[in-house]
């Protein structure tokens, strides 16, 4: 999407050096600058995009640059989509820890449930040894995939 924005930038400069009939730069970006579009956080830019795609539909359709606001909009439906990604990623990354959590607390009980047991019939000596101390560190590093 950035990329569009700097070409429109580019292509209404070169509009605005070609023809004398004013600054189409400043008429499509109100601020004569696409510095602060493409700066703005990846949210708040395709809304910000959509308004100037807008604004260069409103020339007329036989405006030369009418075919960007094309463009403008395929990029900002790009970034949604891309968004949209982004967010159902981290919903199954969080999903999965839940699992993972779920699934190390019912590991722990059956352990505990299992300690109880043998303490029950080899006594607590033999329990201790057949099961020694959960500790809460581990010498082991967690598991890490790389999912880019």
């Amino acid at each position: 999407l950035d990329n569009t924005i700097r070409n429109v930038f580019d292509a209404c400069k070169t509009f605005d050096r070609t023809h004398s009939e004013g600054s189409l730069v400043n008429l499509v970006f109100s601020n004569g600058t696409f510095s602060e579009i493409v700066r703005l956080p990846y949210q708040d830019e395709p809304n910000v995009a959509d308004t100037l795609a807008v604004k260069i539909e409103k020339l007329s359709n036989t405006h030369e640059l009418y075919p960007m606001a094309d463009a403008i909009r395929k990029a900002t439906a790009n970034v949604r989509k891309a968004i949209e990604v982004h967010k159902e990623a981290i919903r199954n990354e969080k999903s999965a820890e839940a699992e993972v959590e779920i699934a190390k607390a019912g590991l722990i009980r059956a352990y505990e449930v299992n300690y109880l047991e043998a303490r029950k019939k080899s006594g607590s000596a033999k329990a201790d040894r057949l099961f020694p101390a959960l500790s809460t560190t581990s010498n082991v590093a967690p598991l890490c995939f790389d999912l880019a």
